[in-house]
């Protein structure tokens, strides 16, 4: 099974939202100081660089860009140095909606802008229409 890489950096970063607030809830609780060991971003190609088949780095760096221009990842940390591979990224709020929905990260947008407006069968005809393979 292939996943788009779009759809897998979004699940890469929203992973790593959720386990940064699980230990900052956790150290909260347990009345520890609040600095955690987390760094302020993912870094989505490293991560899947160490996989066992890991997909070029190019085409990661081209998916990571995709995803800048839809808004749905910002650069927080360029890292020691401003190689792509270095940068961190965290889900924005169109982001994390994007990360939830089962589909490219454009449509996501489109339909989450669309219900957020209230023209959401207007953004189903539009997302439909551009997904259809008949064209």
């Amino acid at each position: 099974v292939r996943t788009p890489l779009d759809e897998l950096i979004l699940q890469v970063c929203l992973l790593y939202e959720q386990r940064r607030d699980e230990v900052n809830a956790r150290l909260k609780s347990s009345g520890g100081e609040n600095k955690s060991a987390f760094p302020p971003g993912a870094n989505p190609l490293k991560f899947l660089s160490m996989t066992p088949t890991p997909p070029q780095e190019k085409s990661l760096v081209q998916s990571c860009r995709h995803l800048l221009e839809v808004d749905a990842l910002k650069v927080v940390n360029y890292g020691d140095t401003e190689v792509e591979s270095d940068l961190l990224y965290r889900l924005t709020p169109i982001g994390y909606h994007c990360s939830r929905l089962p589909m490219d990260a454009k449509l996501a947008k489109t339909l989450s802008i669309g219900c957020i407006l209230g023209v959401l069968d207007s953004a189903l005809r539009i997302a439909a229409s551009l997904s259809s393979t008949n064209r």
